[in-house]
């Protein structure tokens, strides 16, 4: 078992309908916004270089404060024998939200920069998100963010 936490910036890009009121009809509306976010978990080893666990987080919207988002994932991740990783997951994002909640795929990666005292690892990483329920608009609809990420051991 191997706590992490991590602290990120980045983006969030989505767009929604919205009904423009009269005869003007559907309209879309978009977001572009910097992020600040958080995120812990705890990744349970299945072999020696493959990793799953569960992992939440909020994504605070540096522009609109109210469309600050909650996520929480499932994680499986590859090590390399130098600790580098890969991985996927799927997961939800923005949870608590009826409106914009949307169903995530993961890709994510971390680069090993320095070992703990305690044998823990610091990485630098990145996440991207792809937002499934606009799969027919993936251009506008996604999200990333990179940073700083330590796991426990």
């Amino acid at each position: 078992m191997h706590p992490f936490v991590a602290g990120y910036f980045g983006k969030e890009r989505r767009q929604f309908e919205e009904d423009l009121d009269g005869a003007a009809g559907v309209g879309f509306i978009g977001r572009c916004a910097p992020l600040f976010g958080v995120k812990g978990g705890v990744l349970y080893d299945v072999s020696p270089n493959w990793s799953i666990g569960p992992a939440v987080g909020v994504a605070f919207n540096l522009r609109d404060g109210e469309h600050t988002a909650v996520l929480a994932e499932l994680e499986a991740n590859y090590f390399t024998a130098g600790r580098a990783y890969i991985g996927t997951g799927i997961g939800v994002y923005d949870l608590f939200d009826g409106d914009d909640i949307a169903p995530t795929v993961l890709l994510n990666f971390g680069v090993p920069i320095a070992k703990g005292k305690t044998k823990g690892q610091l990485y630098v990483t990145g996440e991207g998100r792809l937002l499934l329920d606009e799969l027919d608009n993936a251009d506008s609809n996604y999200m990333f963010w990179g940073g700083l990420r330590y796991h426990f051991k």
